[in-house]
């Protein structure tokens, strides 16, 4: 089941679009438990059906960990997490975008 929060799709691990979903995926879950769950249930199917993905586990985060604003706030691995995403988003969007303009 996939469910809206802000304008944002997230996938769990029973989501009726990831079977048809091309784009990759890409988390930086926290560590709490939740989060665990979620994320080895998500990883088990993206993996299961095939899917480009990357995951980051943060172990000793909490919810929220990436938003400077909140208590939660961990500098070392929100400054890690954003280089990965980055990372991630370079070798991706650059992938698509050479592929269309060939």
């Amino acid at each position: 089941m996939a469910w809206r929060r802000s304008r944002r799709t997230f996938i769990s691990a029973k989501a009726p679009a990831a079977p048809t979903t091309s784009a990759p995926a890409c988390a930086r879950p926290a560590a709490s438990p939740t989060s665990r769950c979620w994320a080895n249930r998500t990883e088990a199917v993206l993996k299961k059906l095939g899917k480009t993905y990357e995951f980051h586990r943060y172990d000793g985060a909490g919810h929220a960990f990436f938003n400077a604003a909140r208590p939660a706030y961990r500098p070392e691995q929100a400054l890690d997490g954003w280089n990965k995403v980055f990372a991630f988003f370079r070798k991706h969007l650059a992938t698509a975008a050479a592929a269309r303009a060939a």
